[in-house]
């Protein structure tokens, strides 16, 4: 059973990240065999900048395009036991954004339905083992109960976790009205900038008319000049 949910996250300031989570579930419930493996598939839908422009109004910009290959986390977990199965990574561009921390977080919860007495010890990616990420990483692990020592962390029993706590800068969205409101976006700051151009056209054809104005001053000034010493011209003859 397939579920897909749509996320978007602004925890970089002045960037969304629009990513899209699949999750798939199988298991047993016979007794003596019960278990269960979640694959969760994380497609990047792309990262839209907010910028100001020159006439101080914020426009779009698309500073990474769709990414069609993804990144697929796969956990298994029995009565006994919970462990992931595959390497725990995000795609470079869509770091630090709390992807990782939100899928882990859901499939941990699915893990705790089922078996919420299970254990669970593993390693965290080293992807976060920069100096600023460390803090910023094991923070939010240690809040959601995990224990860790080192870059290694242990899980006496899954129901200890704190799971409902809402990661910031997080949301689903529906993902047609997010792009029809994107669009709309787009549409207004495309119309203010079309009347920004009027303004400054129609302000340029202002100048241009009252230099015209100007020049045609100065040629009857002229003629003036010329009108003037023919006559003192004419007079002294």
């Amino acid at each position: 059973m397939a579920e897909t949910t749509y996320y978007k996250s602004t925890r970089k300031s002045g960037k969304v990240a629009y990513f899209s989570i699949e999750y798939t579930r199988a298991g047993s419930d016979q007794p003596g065999y019960e278990y269960l493996e979640v694959e969760a598939t994380i497609r990047y839908i792309g990262i839209v900048a907010y910028e100001k422009n020159l006439f101080d109004q914020y426009e779009h910009r698309i500073i990474e395009k769709r990414n069609r290959v993804g990144n697929t986390w796969k956990m298994s977990a029995n009565k006994d036991r919970c462990s992931l199965n595959m390497s725990v990574m995000v795609h470079e561009p869509y770091r630090s954004y709390g992807i990782g921390t939100l899928v882990l977080s859901e499939m941990l919860k699915m893990a705790t339905d089922k078996f919420p007495h299970a254990s669970m010890r593993g390693t965290l990616s080293t992807v976060d083992e920069a100096e600023d990420n460390v803090h910023r990483r094991n923070t939010l692990y240690e809040k959601r109960g995990f224990v860790l020592n080192g870059s290694s962390f242990s899980i006496d029993s899954l129901d200890k976790l704190h799971l409902d706590e809402v990661i910031p800068g997080i949301e689903n969205i529906d993902i047609t009205e997010e792009l029809l409101e994107l669009f709309e976006q787009i549409e207004t700051l495309s119309y203010d900038l079309n009347a920004k151009k009027a303004a400054i056209k129609n302000d340029t054809n202002s100048y241009i008319e009252k230099v015209r104005e100007v020049q045609s001053l100065k040629k009857y000034k002229y003629l003036f000049y010329i009108a003037t010493i023919a006559a003192i011209y004419f007079m002294i003859v």
